[in-house]
């Protein structure tokens, strides 16, 4: 049955985000990671007839399956018929030589169980210290989990500009012939893992609390960060206790999401949503997780961002949350990674553990910072800290300010009715 086109383009969307990283690892598998070029052709090539045929045909019974048959029809189509005229891996190459090995080879690369492992293959090469970091996270945000260039720079708070040529500095790297398709060990492991995990938690952000797209809340892109990161910490050659913490914080949050929307999916702040409504299963998903992560010695920031979401997880209510321990959790993690939004945090646990005496003075520090000073939710909480004081003039003050860096309507929205709330109560 034919559908209409903004549906094809949304149910492609969605489908895109979820099986590009896993043809692209794929494909690269066959064709080498030198080839990633042509490897990112082919998947283009796969979603237009996807655009050309699901109008017309409607969209198949298994749209994923329908997906990786024609990329693997594809790729055999350009071995068979000498299209792909560069030297391929030697063990494909060997296959190649017959019709009775080729096919079996590349159904091999193509099957279910195999797939995770070339993902995270896929996801070290992206990662390979012969790019800069910068370009590491780029790369695997556009390779991997499908962000568009405009997602990317949002997420890295630059241009677009910018990130084209990070991705092309990371492509000459790939294009050169100096990255392979192996899991590092030893240091190099560590370092490599560092990056992985740091490019999947910042797909759950920009998920979590989207910058760009139809809706603040991106299902999509929090469902594939949380697989991958399971993917990372569940593989016995790279996991580790810092992989099972960023596993765990993103289940925690992930939770809360039933509540975070109205049926009109407008958006709910943490203390009027129905905690109710948050997935019980995902909070002991993401409790495991947290246990596991207490494993040897280490502390990072993500064992320190899943306790605070724990600590969420497990109030009966806002007013019932324990702020003083996690002020004190956010202390800790103001020392291991004091960038702007950690210490804005921070003061916002203050205002609620202990009053807008300690968090007021925080606040006003950090209306300063050039990388925050334009952020809606800063000078929303501002505006409850001097709620909080007894000075409601500068609190509509705050509002009108964040009410004039917002972008989103659903962000003007709430900062509407708290101004409209402050004039009820005068």
């Amino acid at each position: 049955m034919a559908m209409g086109s903004n549906s094809i383009e949304s149910t492609l969307d969605h489908l895109f985000r979820r099986e590009s990283g896993k043809m692209v690892s794929l494909l690269t598998r066959i064709f080498g990671p030198e080839h990633l070029e042509l490897v990112e052709d082919v998947v283009q090539d796969t979603l237009l007839k996807a655009l050309q045929q699901w109008p017309y045909a409607g969209i198949p019974q298994n749209p994923s399956a329908w997906f990786f048959r024609v990329a693997k029809n594809r790729a055999l189509d350009m071995i068979r018929h000498d299209k792909f005229k560069r030297r391929l891996p030697e063990d494909i190459e060997d296959a190649a030589d017959s019709e009775w090995t080729l096919a079996p080879a590349i159904q091999e690369i193509f099957s279910e169980r195999e797939i995770p492992n070339h993902q995270l293959r896929m996801m070290f090469a992206c990662c390979d210290p012969q790019i800069p970091v910068l370009s590491q996270i780029a790369l695997s945000l556009k390779t991997l989990c499908g962000f568009s260039m405009s997602e990317i720079a949002r997420a890295f708070f630059t241009t677009e500009e910018t990130i084209q040529k990070r991705i092309y500095r990371a492509k000459q790297s790939f294009l050169e012939g100096k990255i392979s398709l192996e899991i590092p060990v030893g240091k190099e492991l560590r370092e490599r893992l560092q990056a992985v995990l740091h490019t999947l938690y910042l797909v759950f952000n920009e998920g979590f609390y989207s910058r760009g797209g139809e809706s603040i809340i991106r299902e999509d892109m929090i469902e594939e960060a949380l697989r991958l990161a399971v993917l990372v910490a569940d593989h016995p050659a790279v996991s580790s206790p810092e992989a099972d913490a960023l596993c765990a914080l993103m289940a925690l949050h992930a939770a809360r999401l039933p509540a975070r929307s109205d049926k009109n999916r407008a958006f709910i702040l943490l203390e009027d949503q129905d905690r109710s409504r948050w997935d019980k299963a995902l909070i002991h998903f993401g409790k495991t997780y947290l246990d596991r992560s207490a494993r040897g010695s280490e502390l990072s920031a993500y064992h320190l961002e899943a306790g605070i979401a724990f600590q969420h997880a497990i109030a009966a209510s806002f007013q019932d949350t324990d702020w003083k321990t996690i002020s004190e959790i956010y202390h800790n993690l103001v020392r291991i990674n004091p960038i702007p939004m950690v210490r804005l945090n921070r003061a916002i646990a203050l205002l609620h553990a202990v009053g807008s005496s300690a968090a007021l003075p925080a606040l006003l520090d950090l209306t300063e910072d050039k990388t925050l000073n334009q952020a809606p939710f800063l000078w929303a909480a501002l505006a409850e800290a001097f709620l909080k004081s007894n000075q409601p003039a500068k609190a509509k003050q705050s509002l009108k300010t964040a009410l004039n860096f917002a972008e989103r309507d659903e962000e003007k929205s709430i900062l509407t009715e708290k101004l409209n709330r402050i004039d009820r109560q005068a």
